[in-house]
């Protein structure tokens, strides 16, 4: 099959195992929500801070690294391994060691034995490394999707029984050691390969060389979110981090059914196309142009219902996560460019911007977070949306810079998903201002259902206007090659 049929698919199995992972996690969220407390929330997130740094830092980069080869031989995927476990293990017990000093800092009871419960999965996680590396290599995002998908049931199942039982915030702990433990077993059950016993120091030097820019943006994108998590409880406690945190869940989910999926497979088709920057330059513009379509006016929609929605999912104790929920819905405008830069930078061989880019937000996330915090909860998160912007700019700067792509093609990408959401909230707006339904459910109906029939409207009218020509059309195309019944080896164009 073309690289785009490849990458349409894989993308469709990754919407698939995600949309059922996230729907039913959702549904368990929502559950604990109503059963556990802010400080519940704000004290996993605390322990999430050490563990995800600590394991993104354990990996080494190096399933990206694996994965951006053009060829990978068993060799180098056995040095990689062996790499992994040695990582994987310190890192576990650094977990362990810092639990006691996080509870003080925090003054946040039950951290440290959260944290002792919680290191196995820094080593847990790199044991899986090479194998997902192989997988996304050889696009096996259906075995992916499953492993997702599954692991996410046996967690989100572990959590709900224990939270039934009364165990509080261990039933949060439970989901996580769940989730991982599942998805290790299950990804090496999807791709049947033994590491052998040799290991090539001067393979692992290579590997550590690209895989070592990579894991520092990734660590540096990731301690984003984290370090504000961390501001928050240093600062304003951890029951306000607890709110902050149900409010970055929704978001989350949202990211998780449209964003991933096509992230997920992003690096593997622009990789592939490394040696072609026009081609980058359009696979990239895709990928931004599908994402905006469904991300922006999903948010939108979201910030205009959220009060209702808090209400009647999670309860009124919730009620103060909804302004830094709408808070948060203004990242998403600048998201579908800053998801997809450092995908494109790294298919190019640009990882020292990718380092650059994921250092300068690093230095920005912190500093002003800090700042914030000593103003209140909302402009900390005020904070965040001004970087957010700040990186885009950037990132777009570096495009243009690295893959000749045009600025103004880039906001050209972004420009119909953009109108028909500013159409679609003015009219839903109006809906709310000037025609009060009495019961909610009726007037969330009403609303989902104006905005999607305004949105799709606009967009088709803009077309057919030819104001953003074959813009929506043009994905016809990309369906029509997913679901065709034709298995042929893929080809770089």
């Amino acid at each position: 099959m073309t690289l785009r049929r490849a990458a349409g698919r894989s993308s469709f199995w990754m919407m698939a195992g995600n949309a059922g992972q996230q729907i039913f996690g959702f549904l368990v969220f929502v559950y604990l929500a109503r059963v556990l407390t802010p400080a519940d929330f704000g004290t996993i997130a605390l322990a999430y801070v050490v563990t995800d740094i600590l394991t993104q830092l354990g990996r080494l980069g190096q399933v990206e690294a694996l994965q951006q080869r053009a060829e990978l031989d068993r060799e180098t995927a056995s040095t990689a391994f062996w790499l992994l476990q040695g990582t994987g293990l310190a890192f576990s017990v650094a977990v362990f060691l810092l639990a006691e000093p996080m509870e003080r800092l925090f003054a946040a009871p039950h951290l440290a034995s959260v944290l002792h419960l919680l290191a196995p999965i820094c080593f847990l996680q790199c044991l899986g490394g090479v194998h997902e590396a192989w997988l996304r290599r050889d696009f096996g995002y259906r075995a992916l999707a499953v492993r997702t998908f599954g692991a996410s049931l046996a967690g989100s199942l572990a959590a709900a029984a224990l939270a039934g039982l009364g165990f509080g915030i261990y039933a949060l702990v439970a989901q996580r050691l769940v989730l991982v433990l599942a998805m290790t077993a299950m990804v090496w059950a999807s791709y049947r390969w033994l590491p052998g016993l040799r290991f090539n120091p001067g393979e692992a030097k290579r590997l550590l060389l690209t895989g070592l820019d990579i894991m520092s943006a990734t660590v540096m994108n990731m301690i984003g979110p984290r370090m504000v998590d961390a501001v928050v409880g240093l600062f304003l406690g951890v029951a306000l981090l607890g709110q902050l945190r149900i409010a970055w869940r929704i978001v989350d989910f949202v990211n998780q059914l449209t964003f991933q999926p096509v992230l997920a497979v992003a690096l593997s088709s622009l990789s592939r196309l490394q040696h072609d920057k026009a081609a980058v330059r359009r696979a990239f513009l895709r990928f931004v142009q599908i994402s905006a379509l469904a991300t922006i006016p999903i948010f939108v929609g979201l910030a205009l219902i959220a009060e209702p929605i808090f209400d009647l999912m999670l309860g009124e104790q919730w009620r103060p996560a909804v302004p830094l929920f709408q808070i948060l819905v203004l990242v998403s405008l600048a998201a579908p460019i800053n998801y997809f830069f450092a995908p494109a930078m790294i298919a190019v061989g640009a990882t020292r911007t990718v380092f650059r880019q994921a250092l300068l937000q690093f230095v920005l996330t912190v500093g002003l977070s800090v700042l914030a915090a000593q103003i209140g909860l909302r402009a900390v998160l005020a904070a965040h949306v001004l970087r957010a912007y700040i990186m885009s700019g950037f990132n777009i700067a570096a495009l243009k810079r690295q893959c000749d792509l045009p600025v103004r093609d880039v906001m050209r990408t972004l420009v119909p998903a953009f109108c028909a959401s500013v159409a679609m909230a003015a009219c839903v707006l109006a809906r709310q201002n000037f025609y009060a339904v009495p019961d909610v459910w009726m007037g969330l109906a009403g609303d989902i259902a104006l905005g999607a029939v305004i949105y799709g409207t606009v967009l088709l009218a803009g077309d057919f206007a030819r104001l953003w020509p074959r813009h929506i059309r043009g994905l016809v195309g990309i369906a029509r090659d997913i679901v065709r019944p034709q298995e042929v080896a893929v080809k770089v164009p």
